[in-house]
């Protein structure tokens, strides 16, 4: 048998310290996040309300997953492997999502960039508008954006190493 995932449950967690562990899933119903949390090889963030300061971090030396309803967009969401946030309300990012993979965002409303959003391939999936203020930035590997409406504002930018 695989070794057990350490999981935490909790249904009202506020991180304001440093949790790591190796293969780490964190499920919980409303989390706060000022601290850091380090998934060694993995890191899952489940639930339902993800409120990321912009001391935030949620750090992955393998894959990050965030499955949540709402995620505040602040901080830190950073993975070595790919970086991947399922959400269903409307994301507004002012942090940094990178990944030295892939870097999937779907939201199935809007998605609004004024921050960093980075990856080698990247994969941004809004069921509206996208709005790019910030910085988007792909590598080499296949990207795609689809949305309702794309919007890239004049203070935004878009950059792609060419192949």
């Amino acid at each position: 048998m695989p070794p057990a995932v350490p999981t935490l449950k909790e249904p009202r967690w506020n991180n304001t310290g440093t949790l790591q562990g190796a293969d780490l899933l964190v499920n919980y119903h409303t989390f706060s996040n000022s601290g850091t949390l380090l998934g060694t090889s993995g890191l899952g963030v489940k639930g339902s309300s993800l409120l990321q300061n912009g001391t935030g971090r949620l750090y992955s030396a393998g894959n990050l997953l965030l499955d949540a309803q709402d995620f505040s967009g602040q901080g830190q969401v950073v993975a070595t492997g790919d970086v991947t946030l399922k959400l269903i309300a409307a994301l507004t990012n002012h942090g940094t999502l990178a990944a030295g993979k892939t870097l999937s965002v779907t939201s199935q409303n809007a998605i609004t960039n004024g921050g960093v959003m980075q990856g080698d391939a990247m994969v941004l999936g809004a069921g509206e508008a996208f709005t790019n203020n910030g910085t988007l930035t792909a590598g080499k590997g296949n990207s795609v954006f689809s949305a309702q409406r794309l919007f890239l504002n004049a203070p935004g930018s878009l950059q792609a190493v060419a192949m």
